[in-house]
């Protein structure tokens, strides 16, 4: 039996996009909306999601979600591919409802079988630039209001998919790749803590060894480069009232070398446990 599609009404509107903060497009967006609920709320998520780095907003949004209620609407609007023949998808989870171009920003969501549809709905004005506003605004406005998914989009059974890199574990070491950097330089690999068997010897990342590890930033002095578990759960570089990425020259994608002490895999790293 076919699962019941949104038809309740839904108040909270949560955005992602790679805008960023001084643009108007979010204020834009809207107010697209308002005008078709004027009771909706909103959520930024972030607006600051690096340009065209669709990765990056998988991540944000596969470890954000789980904080918003159920019932809430995301708008995620990281689009490389505005203007070309790319689809736009609503998707529908047992929890949750998204709004998205279909270039894999919600990968993470096809494995759970969610409900999809290719979005069909069409403006009256559509720019070849802004479908945020022309399409996607329109479209969750509308879902919030309890309108079908079936009025505004077809059935879609093979959206775009991405994976996240996984790290590759060895005996004495944990090869992995720096997925996000945030507005303080903190650099967030693929490393979860649940790799974290052992203490940690020692990061190698562009030729730099970072040795300490920390359960918080203040246990390192100021300026001191560490390691950390980020409240991801995922290994972070950090430097103490510092910046990381711009003191190391450290970029999204770049190779990360977890040297692992056998001899300790006793012990337990801080943070976990």
């Amino acid at each position: 039996m076919e699962r019941n599609t949104l038809r309740s009404k839904s108040s909270l509107v949560v955005i992602l996009t790679d805008f960023g903060s001084r643009s108007p497009f979010p204020g834009i967006m809207k107010g697209v909306m308002l005008t078709i609920n004027p009771e909706l709320k909103f959520v930024d998520l972030s607006n600051d999601i690096t340009p065209y780095n669709v990765m990056e907003a998988l991540f944000i949004l596969k470890h954000s979600l789980y904080y918003f209620p159920d019932g809430s609407i995301f708008l995620v609007v990281v689009d490389p591919g505005v203007g070309s023949d790319r689809k736009g998808l609503i998707v529908k989870t047992k929890k949750h409802v998204f709004v998205a171009p279909d270039n894999g920003v919600l990968s993470f969501l096809f494995d759970t079988n969610p409900e999809v549809w290719e979005i069909t709905y069409k403006p009256e004005r559509l720019s070849k630039t802004f479908h945020g506003r022309d399409i996607f605004a329109p479209v969750v406005a509308k879902l919030s209001l309890g309108v079908d998914p079936g009025t505004l989009g077809k059935r879609y059974y093979n959206p775009v998919k991405i994976k996240i890199p996984e790290p590759e574990i060895k005996k004495d070491k944990i090869l992995g790749r720096v997925i996000f950097i945030d507005n303080f330089g903190n650099c967030t690999t693929n490393i979860e803590q649940k790799y974290l068997h052992e203490i940690p010897r020692a990061l190698i990342i562009k030729n730099q060894h970072i040795e300490k590890f920390v359960s918080s930033y203040s246990e390192a002095k100021e300026g001191e480069p560490i390691m950390i578990i980020n409240s991801f759960g995922f290994l972070e570089i950090a430097i103490n009232q510092g910046n990381a990425s711009k003191t190391l020259g450290i970029e999204a994608g770049d190779e990360v070398i977890l040297l692992i002490s056998p001899s300790s895999s006793s012990q337990t790293p801080p943070g976990q446990g």
